[in-house]
């Protein structure tokens, strides 16, 4: 689970954790009833994949209700995709708009590879074993073709983003 800390501006006010959207209208609440409307949203901790999208997201007061309805309850293979798009620069908004078009292969470079070349080229067995994936995949890491998000899973699409 995602903690954050909401900061006022406002020096004479103190801020809250808070890691559901039920906490944070309760927090806002009990700050604006002090006089105080504005507050940073700061990324805490959390160990699940949602908790590494936060870090890249820099969530904002503007868009914690985006976070809280849609992004909180994604499927891991959507996170990774926003994720490679928050860390290509795309605001969370534009992210969220954009991460169906963002190709996510998860295994090994070598093995995408692998795959690659099975699924483009008809390759005798009598050759298969002169083929050096592991270079394959080299290129394509040097040559742009290829993207990691994080450990073991790759963007397949780099150049269109």
């Amino acid at each position: 689970m995602t903690q954050f800390y909401a900061q006022p501006y406002s020096i004479s006010h103190h801020g809250f954790y808070f890691n559901s959207p039920q906490e944070y209208e309760k927090g806002m609440a009990q700050l604006e009833s002090l006089g105080c409307e504005e507050v940073e949203i700061e990324f805490i901790d959390g160990d699940d994949p949602q908790s590494l999208l936060a870090q890249y997201a820099r969530i904002s007061q503007a868009d914690i209700d985006l976070w809280y309805e849609w992004i909180e309850v994604l499927p891991d293979t959507e996170i990774d995709q926003i994720l490679y798009l928050l860390q290509c620069g795309y605001s969370l908004e534009d992210a969220v708009r954009r991460y169906e078009e963002v190709g996510i292969w998860y295994g090994s470079a070598e093995d995408y590879a692998y795959e690659l070349y099975q699924d483009s080229f008809d390759i005798p067995e009598h050759l298969e074993p002169y083929i050096d994936y592991a270079a394959i995949a080299r290129d394509l890491r040097l040559g742009g073709d290829i993207a990691e998000v994080r450990d073991g899973i790759w963007c397949i699409n780099p150049t269109d983003f």
